[in-house]
């Protein structure tokens, strides 16, 4: 293992909002469809300083009537950055804006474990996601990941 040269400083929840879908049908099994799940980031350097960025992640699970889902949320976080003054200025944005995300959604997933699972349909694990840019994609706004090759 090796330290990173990226340090989540501070982090904190800016909107949690969790509602249980009345529709959901246990016999049927969960249902998940990731162009439902939406991310959206954001990742700003803080007054100019390259080795210090804040990043936003909200994330919206809002599916539609027929999905056949346990919950729906949505979420966001704050993160405060520091980059490793050794780390190579020219690669410091691809780093913030691939990991910056990549670690709040692991912190995103978590809470929303936590939270679910004091529901009566138990924990909703969200699927681990890649924030790598993609080159026809628009990185503000994308679904998450791409579809499963079978209900999760």
């Amino acid at each position: 293992m090796k330290i990173s040269p990226l340090q989540l400083q501070q982090y904190f929840v800016t909107e949690f909002h969790f509602t249980l879908n009345s529709s959901y049908k246990v016999d049927q099994g969960l249902q998940l469809i990731v162009e439902e799940l939406l991310t959206t980031t954001d990742c700003k350097m803080v007054a100019g300083n390259s080795r210090y960025w804040v990043v936003t992640l909200e994330l919206k699970y809002q599916p539609a009537a027929d999905t056949n889902t346990p919950y729906i949320f949505s979420l966001g976080l704050v993160g405060m950055f520091e980059i490793a003054a050794q780390f190579d200025e020219a690669k410091i944005d691809r780093l913030i804006r691939t990991n910056g995300p990549s670690v709040l959604f692991g912190i995103a997933r978590e809470i929303v474990r936590e939270q679910t699972a004091r529901g009566p349909d138990g924990p909703f694990i969200l699927p681990s996601a890649s924030f790598l840019p993609e080159e026809s994609a628009d990185p503000a706004a994308q679904p998450a990941l791409a579809p499963p090759t079978q209900p999760v």
